[in-house]
């Protein structure tokens, strides 16, 4: 794609305010929805220790949840799929992906392995030198009873968000700046996706996962393989938080072995030559000029300034 200097940097300018601003939007979507269930709870007789309660109940805080998830982010992505008017299904790629998806799997996989003992080093670091403890997110922590309420949780917590992140952070924000280089959109989408979670000790975590979905929806050019990895990698926390429980040893074998196996695809990838369908693009500013300029916008700052915020809030 070709474009002019002033072109290029006013289209970065306006892409990045749009996505900043729809995420602020979505936000804004959940603030206003989970005080409206509240408020309904509230009328309806419930005090409020019953209201947490149940929002805390494995069943309604999960559905309130998802169903708040799922209405946050369809109007701002929609807005900024208006506002850019590119089709949808061009974007997001919802087509087959290439022969590299089943390599491409494993190898975000075994990445967010490696992210785990990043985001062990930087917990450390925040106890250590910032005295700051912040909540180490589990997911199913209230554990299942039976195989429905196990299914149930899987639903909510691996699948769900799959499709909504995947869609939002990858088929969105990331397919709409490939046009601009596939090095910064991949790094800006994987930066946005990290500050989303809310928690310090999730940033170095999402930012390398973020990284390696963002490699993957570019090189198979579908958004499939990111969901099926996304979704795979939320079910194994869930096996691995549950098997560590009783088996601590099964649990190293599995992480070890899911590593293993991630770097062994990472190696067949480079052996492929997949990695090179990356950079394509070719214009007048450098990934770096084009990186700074997606990042130091007005909304985007304030996005990241208000997840910053949130974060405090969410420390033991």
């Amino acid at each position: 794609m070709n474009f002019s200097l002033k072109q290029e940097k006013h289209d970065i300018f306006k892409s990045s305010l749009l996505i900043g601003l729809a995420l602020l939007l979505s936000y804004l979507v959940i603030f206003f929805a989970s005080n409206f269930i509240y408020a309904l709870l509230y009328v309806n007789g419930n005090n409020t220790n019953k209201i947490v309660k149940i929002f805390n109940d494995n069943y309604y805080g999960y559905f309130f949840n998802s169903a708040i998830m799922t209405i946050a982010f369809v109007f701002p992505i929609l807005l900024i799929k208006c506002a850019t008017k590119e089709p949808i299904h061009v974007t997001a790629r919802f087509n087959k992906p290439n022969k590299y998806w089943f390599l491409m799997i494993f190898f975000v996989l075994g990445m967010a392995m490696i992210a785990n003992y990043a985001t062990g080093i930087f917990d450390k670091i925040l106890e250590t030198v910032f005295n700051f403890t912040p909540v180490q997110p589990e997911i199913g922590d209230n554990g299942y009873n039976n195989r429905f309420e196990l299914l149930f949780i899987l639903v909510n917590s691996a699948l769900i968000p799959a499709l909504i992140e995947e869609f939002t952070f990858r088929g969105v924000i990331l397919g709409s700046l490939r046009k601009y280089g596939d090095t910064p959109a991949i790094i800006i989408s994987a930066l946005l996706f990290a500050f989303f979670h809310q928690n310090f000790v999730q940033i170095p975590f999402a930012f390398l996962v973020g990284i390696a979905l963002g490699i993957s929806f570019v090189v198979t050019e579908s958004i499939w393989v990111g969901i099926i990895a996304h979704f795979l990698n939320n079910a194994l926390a869930l096996l691995l938080n549950e098997l560590s429980k009783t088996y601590f040893w099964a649990a190293a074998i599995v992480i070890y072995a899911v590593l293993i196996i991630g770097i062994l695809s990472f190696v067949f990838l480079k052996k492929l030559k997949a990695f090179k369908i990356m950079n394509k693009q070719v214009t007048n500013l450098s990934n770096a000029s084009k990186f700074f300029r997606m990042l130091f916008n007005p909304t985007i700052i304030v996005f990241i300034l208000f997840m910053c915020y949130l974060s405090l809030f969410n420390r033991a």
